[in-house]
């Protein structure tokens, strides 16, 4: 599987005052950077959400979605395997969804009832446009 790129940048828009704040604690070593804050402060409030997490994926589960926070991976063997038991599977993915290059269209209609990412959707050409036309 080529290498997938598990992070991305994100603008934020800070008070000036809070980020004056920040820029102290950094300035006095409590963090190495104003990055470092923002990931610290991320991870804070997803560990704070975890149970709220944890609540959601079941709910989806139950729906019969393949569901996913991070990374999901399809390659044609697996879609392979849905398609030849005749039930097409639901997938929803905050993060990122992976398909393997040899993965055709014909497969993934065959396997795949519905698809929905947040995020980034890497697959063959043909199958992206497919399943995430641009507007």
């Amino acid at each position: 599987m080529p290498e997938i790129a598990t992070s991305e940048k994100v603008s934020v828009n800070v008070v000036v005052g809070d980020l004056a704040k920040i820029d102290v604690l950094v300035d006095n070593g409590f963090y190495a950077s104003r990055s470092d804050f923002i990931q610290k402060a991320i991870m804070s409030q997803l560990k704070e959400n975890k149970d709220d997490l944890y609540q959601i994926a079941q709910e989806e589960k139950n729906r019969g979605h393949e569901w996913a926070i991070g990374i999901l991976s399809f390659s044609k063997k697996d879609l392979e395997k849905i398609a030849k038991s005749q039930k097409k599977i639901s997938i929803v993915v905050y993060g990122i969804l992976h398909f393997d290059a040899d993965i055709t269209l014909p497969l993934a209609q065959a396997s795949i009832a519905s698809l929905k990412v947040h995020g980034k959707f890497n697959a063959a050409p043909e199958v992206k446009a497919f399943y995430c036309p641009k507007p």
